[in-house]
């Protein structure tokens, strides 16, 4: 099946980034335009969404890439340098309060990203010590 929308989730420093969407927390992210790749909408509509500060130029390497039953595809990427922003939650991977998994429980997450084995991913970072970079 073809990617109808995809996203980044941007981690740096043991911190997750994630856009405020309407009362939920979600990926920079949407959907495909006419022949684009799932890293070309994930990388435009993370350009879009973050307002010109956040770019593939920014990019350390992406962690792992994950799609949902809908076709959204997310990707995990460590990036060089932190989202700053009031629109931007972040979620603090080396504290883990909330954990991505309690976020995902609590009905805080977009439906997007309900997608098997993303909460997992998550939490193989919340009981190591993650910052310069993630251990593998």
């Amino acid at each position: 099946m073809s990617h109808k929308s995809a996203g980044i989730l941007p981690v740096c420093n043991g911190k997750l980034f994630m856009l405020k969407e309407k009362g939920k927390l979600a990926d920079f992210g949407g959907k495909r335009k006419l022949l684009e790749t799932p890293e070309d909408t994930a990388w435009r509509e993370f350009a879009e969404e973050t307002n010109g500060l956040g770019s593939r130029a920014d990019l350390l390497r992406v962690l792992a890439e994950f799609k949902n039953k809908s076709g959204h595809v997310v990707f995990i990427c460590e990036m060089k340098k932190p989202l700053v922003g009031q629109e931007f939650q972040v979620v603090d991977l080396k504290k883990a309060v909330p954990s991505f998994y309690e976020l995902h429980m609590t009905n805080q997450i977009n439906g997007r990203l309900k997608v098997k084995g993303l909460c997992s991913f998550f939490s193989k970072f919340e009981a190591i010590d993650m910052a310069p970079k993630f251990i593998f």
